[in-house]
């Protein structure tokens, strides 16, 4: 060594042979230790003495780079069984954290939560966790978890299915402000883990049976799920937070970032039930602002569809609400329904509110609807809830045509009161192909607290209330209309109006 050198000082080696000598002190005596000795010696955690302390240190691994040719198809590609195998077992220590890219080409990150190394089920998905934690709002959990074929959950731990016919999914966060439901006909099981990943309890739900809110386990943070497959109604399984049966069978497909709308956009060349989908999946999530490509859409059979398939019956309508806000881009949506079913054309209007829903506040922006034949073009109910809603009509062109199902209700709006709502009708043009019956109407409930401001519209006929109507007020200004229009008891502000 040369004298008077720091060893910063010295020559850097790149590259080292394996007999380059590194001095230690061991106690009072010096000693020298060959580069190739150093590394058998960490390589094997300590010697022959076992293991040492210093892997407890280690508390993520990354997959792909540590195996880059071992993945899918010899890629740096891994599913979470194929990851966890490659780690090396002086590793595999509870807390390990593992990284890995997906088949997808995204980074994944796992937690190790004590038990069997190589149980999936005993691995928390720490990416679904921060997304959740700092940025996702939970709709369907179905967004969030892996599924397991096979797989059961027993008392907490995922076992084999002897009678190999359920499924079961990984633990994902729990949304403790709303119920869990789901699209089983049997009992399927909701596992409940506290924030640590310790089994708490399970409770059955199937459709049309939610476990609610207040039944979960106080100090549950984590849920999973296990399901027979041949009872799922759809094609897919699903635990939905928001899904409370208004939208039967559908499902969201939107990750929602929190403080954010989500942009749903409806193309002229999805199908007929692509488009449903869409628009089901958006009232679901809900807030979320849906844009039409400018042009013609048609709706045909996507009705009946919707009474064999998704099991609508009273109300069978393209679903609007949710506090979404719906953008026509001046396109015309006509619907045509041709089903010869009763229950199909006598409950049957181009767009709907799917009757109280949940938070059913809406907006609807520059489009041309036709309803040829059955009720209405759009179907405004709130069925009488106790809650509020605001509903906005804006620069639309709202027309019906009557044909051979027409009833003595069908008209271009037709709609029913909530307890509060708040209704804006601005800019509209309402044609009506029946002869002297209202354009628009509302019946209400009894003590119904409602606000109307109608202004710049042309009515083909009028304007009307049921004489149901209490607690209304109304401001109508710079409209036209042919009829006289009814107000019944409702207190009416109005002027600068024209009848033809």
């Amino acid at each position: 060594m040369a004298e008077g050198l720091q060893i910063g000082q010295l020559p850097q080696k790149e590259n080292l042979t394996g007999n380059e000598l590194i001095p230690f002190q061991q106690g009072s005596s010096n000693g020298s230790m060959s580069t190739a000795t150093l590394k058998e010696y960490i390589g094997t955690g300590g010697g022959t003495g076992g293991s040492t302390d210093y892997m407890n240190y280690i508390t993520e691994y990354n997959v792909s780079v540590q195996h880059s040719t071992s993945g899918i198809d010899g890629s740096n590609k891994y599913s979470l069984k194929g990851a966890i195998a490659q780690v090396p077992q002086e590793l595999r220590n509870i807390g390990l954290k593992v990284l890995f890219i997906n088949s997808d080409g995204k980074v994944e990150t796992w937690e190790f939560q004590g038990g069997t190394f190589t149980d999936v089920g005993r691995w928390l998905n720490k990416t679904v966790f921060a997304m959740v934690e700092n940025d996702i709002e939970i709709t369907d959990y179905n967004l969030l978890f892996d599924i397991y074929e096979n797989k059961v959950w027993q008392n907490g731990v995922i076992v084999h299915d002897n009678i190999l016919q359920r499924n079961c999914t990984s633990i994902v966060p729990l949304d403790r402000n709303n119920n869990i439901y789901t699209n089983t006909n049997g009992n399927a099981d909701v596992v409940f883990f506290d924030k640590n990943g310790k089994y708490i309890s399970t409770l059955n739900f199937y459709n049309k049976n939610p476990v609610l809110k207040e039944n979960f386990p106080e100090n549950a943070e984590l849920v999973a799920f296990t399901y027979y497959r041949d009872s799922v109604i759809t094609d897919k399984f699903f635990a939905s937070a928001k899904n409370n049966y208004n939208l039967i069978l559908c499902q969201s497909t939107i990750l929602k970032k929190k403080g954010t709308r989500p942009v749903v956009n409806i193309n002229l060349s999805d199908s007929e039930e692509e488009i449903f989908l869409k628009l089901a999946s958006a009232y679901i999530t809900q807030d979320c602002d849906v844009y039409f490509e400018t042009g013609e859409y048609t709706f045909i059979k996507i009705f009946e569809l919707m009474n064999t398939k998704y099991k609508f019956a009273t109300a069978i309508e393209l679903p609007i609400g949710g506090n979404c806000r719906y953008f026509f881009n001046h396109s015309t949506l006509i619907s045509k329904c041709d089903s010869a079913s009763e229950i199909v054309y006598n409950n049957q209007s181009l767009f709907g509110t799917q009757r109280i829903g949940f938070n059913s506040n809406y907006e609807l922006h520059d489009g041309h609807l036709i309803q040829y034949d059955n009720i209405y073009a759009i179907h405004d109910e709130g069925s009488g809830a106790d809650s509020y809603y605001k509903h906005v009509y804006d620069n639309l062109i709202v027309e019906y045509i009557q044909s051979e199902h027409t009833q003595y209700l069908s008209k271009p709006l037709g709609c029913g009161s909530n307890l509060h709502m708040d209704i804006i009708i601005k800019n509209c043009i309402f044609k009506n192909g029946k002869e002297n019956v209202s354009d628009v109407s509302w019946h209400f409930v009894d003590n119904a607290n409602c606000k109307f401001t109608i202004t710049g519209n042309r009515f083909n006929y009028r304007f009307s209330f049921d004489s149901d109507v209490t607690k209304c007020n109304v401001l109508f200004t710079n409209n036209s209309h042919k009829e006289d229009n009814v107000f019944a008891n409702a207190i009416v502000v109005q002027f600068n109006n024209v009848k033809e």
